[in-house]
C-alpha cells in the first residue's frame, strides 16, 4: 500500500469531531476552525521469509476551514525502516499541500474532493524539483442514529505507470454517544493485480474537541500487518 495514502487518509464524522481511518469522511472543516490530527503507525512486511518493519510516527495533518465547503490541508510525516537486522535512521516523509472541496452537503448524505500536491523528501525526486499529485473522491452516508457508511477512490499522479487505482470503503456502528467501531477494506486497483487490506478499529470520544483511535489490519494477499494509534484536536 502507498505511503501517501497513510498519510492524507484520516477521518470518519463522530459528533463534531473527525476520527482517524483509511476512509476520509466527505465533510470538510467548518469556517475558521483549526484541526491537527496525528497518526504512529506501524507496518510489517514479509517476502521470501524476510520481514521489512516500517514505521511513521508521528504522521501529522493540520486541517483549516477557509469556508464551510472548502478546506486547506498541510501533511507530513517521520518514516523510519528496520530490515533485517538494519535500522535506518528516521527521515522526513513526503510535504503535501491540499485542499478539500465539498460538492454536496446535507444532513445524511456527502460529496467532496481533495486535491494534493505531493513534495518528495526523497534525494532523486527532491534534486530534480518533482512534484506528484493525487485526487479523491469521497462519499458518506448516514444510515439512522447508529450506522455510517464511507467510500473513496483516489489517483496518484506519479512516475509509476503499473499504479491505477485506490480505493476504500467503511461500515462505522456507534455504540453511543463517546465510542465507535469500524470494519474497512482498502487496497490498490493495479494494471495486473488488485490489492485488498482489512482493517478494524475503534475510536473514543474523550471531550468535545479530543479523540483518541486505535486500529490494526492485514493484508489478503501478501504477508502484511499494520497497527496504528492517532488522535484528533480540534484546537479552536
Amino acid at each position: 500500500m502507498s505511503k501517501n495514502i497513510l498519510i492524507i487518509s484520516l477521518l470518519f464524522a463522530l459528533k463534531n469531531m473527525q476520527a482517524q481511518s483509511i476512509t476520509e469522511d466527505a465533510i470538510t472543516m467548518n469556517r475558521h476552525i483549526l484541526q491537527l490530527e496525528g497518526t504512529a503507525l506501524i507496518e510489517e512486511y514479509r517476502k521470501n521469509g524476510i520481514d521489512d518493519i516500517y514505521w511513521t510516527f508521528p504522521s501529522l495533518l493540520l486541517r483549516y476551514g477557509l469556508q464551510s465547503n472548502i478546506e486547506l490541508r498541510l501533511a507530513t510525516a517521520l518514516e523510519g525502516k528496520k530490515h533485517i537486522h538494519r535500522l535506518e535512521n528516521g527521515r522526513l516523509g513526503n510535504i503535501e499541500i491540499g485542499v478539500k472541496l465539498c460538492l454536496i452537503k446535507s444532513s445524511s448524505t456527502n460529496l467532496s474532493m481533495t486535491n494534493h500536491l505531493i513534495f518528495s523528501t526523497t534525494p532523486d525526486k527532491f534534486k530534480h524539483n518533482e512534484v506528484d499529485a493525487v485526487t479523491s473522491l469521497i462519499a458518506s452516508q448516514d444510515i439512522g442514529k447508529k450506522w455510517q457508511l464511507g467510500a473513496a477512490i483516489q489517483y496518484i499522479f506519479e512516475d509509476l505507470p503499473q499504479r491505477d487505482l485506490n480505493y476504500s470503503g467503511i461500515v462505522y456502528y456507534n455504540i453511543n454517544t463517546d465510542w465507535q467501531i469500524y470494519i474497512e477494506t482498502y487496497g490498490e486497483v493495479l494494471s495486473h493485480d488488485f490489492i485488498t487490506n482489512l482493517d478494524t478499529g475503534v475510536n473514543w470520544q474523550l471531550t468535545p474537541k479530543f479523540q483518541w483511535q486505535l486500529s490494526a489490519g492485514t493484508n489478503l494477499k501478501e504477508i502484511y500487518h499494520f497497527a496504528s494509534t492517532g488522535f484528533v484536536w480540534q484546537i479552536n
